[in-house]
């Protein structure tokens, strides 16, 4: 009896010591012992930031800004390509344009066009400029010649030496102006106005008269201070203002060549670029000087380019 109260007594003390002992470190739940938790918890590092990936050469970052424009492309007359956006077609229409054109004449497809006069094909080059106008272009078109006398040309009033042309000269009924334009401002080339242009130079474009090249010039283009001019003619200048010259016969050629320069720079106020062509008139002591005058024209305003035309 005594036996079993004292080990009653022993597994008591023996209880009690166990569940009040500390535990050591290293142990755990698992050794039966008692685990001491820390009053705060440990922080947890945060993750180490992610690397960029490097662009592989030859990779383009992404460029959400619109396409840059493509320019519009150049106005060519006569295969010169001009860049602008403003022109003025000033073109000769006198009694010479109506011989053969020595050149190759195409029409608007392409085909070509035998037995063409200058004036044909001038006025097929014509539509075709106009016909490829981009929609930015605004344009003009003017025919010049001295038509002074009757209804169809002809002319009768000659002054025999250089000078003021006389106060009395006038138009008699019926007489056509020198200077023919088909708008009265340039118009954008729309096809509405490109059909209306090609349906006025049907009309307009026909060969009879003098060459009066600064009246068409500055009348016929210069007037519209545009920014770019076409000039073309056959032949060389042998009239002003409403008088015939005799430069056609030798006579005062200096005379006419230095006024026709002279008219068409001060009528030039506005700096605008003349691009001029030469078709060949058939005679070539005259096909030097008037080559030689297109040129200066060309060169003293802008300076702008020449171009022959066939011959």
């Amino acid at each position: 009896m005594m036996l079993r109260y004292y080990s009653i007594i022993f597994l008591a003390i023996f209880a009690l010591f166990f569940f009040n002992a500390p535990v050591t470190a290293g142990e755990g739940p698992d050794s039966g012992e008692r685990v001491d938790l820390p009053d705060e918890l440990p922080e947890i590092p945060a993750p180490p930031p992610e690397e960029e990936e490097e662009e592989e050469e030859g990779d383009e970052p992404e460029d959400n800004e619109p396409p840059d424009e493509q320019p519009e492309p150049p106005i060519e007359f006569w295969d010169t390509p001009v860049e602008t956006d403003e022109v003025v077609y000033v073109v000769d229409r006198t009694g010479s344009m109506a011989y053969a054109f020595s050149g190759t004449a195409k029409d608007l497809e392409g085909s070509i066009v035998y037995g063409a006069t200058k004036m044909q094909a001038t006025n097929l080059e014509l539509k075709r400029s106009i016909m490829n106008l981009s929609s930015n272009v605004i344009f003009n078109v003017s025919y010049y010649a001295h038509r002074w006398g009757t209804a169809v040309g002809g002319h009768y009033v000659y002054t025999p030496m250089p000078g003021p042309e006389p106060a009395s000269h006038t138009d008699p009924a019926g007489s056509e102006p020198d200077v023919v334009t088909w708008q009265g401002k340039l118009v954008p080339a729309t096809d509405k106005n490109k059909a209306s242009a090609f349906a006025w130079i049907d009309v307009r474009g026909t060969p009879n008269g003098c060459t009066c090249i600064s009246d068409g010039c500055c009348d016929g283009g210069l007037r519209f201070n545009c920014k770019t001019l076409f000039l073309l003619t056959d032949g060389w200048p042998n009239t002003f203002r409403r008088t015939i010259y005799y430069s056609d016969f030798g006579y005062d050629v200096d005379y006419v060549f230095n006024r026709t320069k002279t008219e068409i720079k001060s009528g030039n106020v506005n700096d605008t670029t003349i691009h001029t062509f030469y078709i060949p008139y058939g005679n070539p002591s005259m096909d030097g000087r008037a080559r030689q005058l297109m040129q200066e024209i060309a060169a003293m305003n802008g300076p702008g380019t020449f171009t022959q035309i066939g011959g």
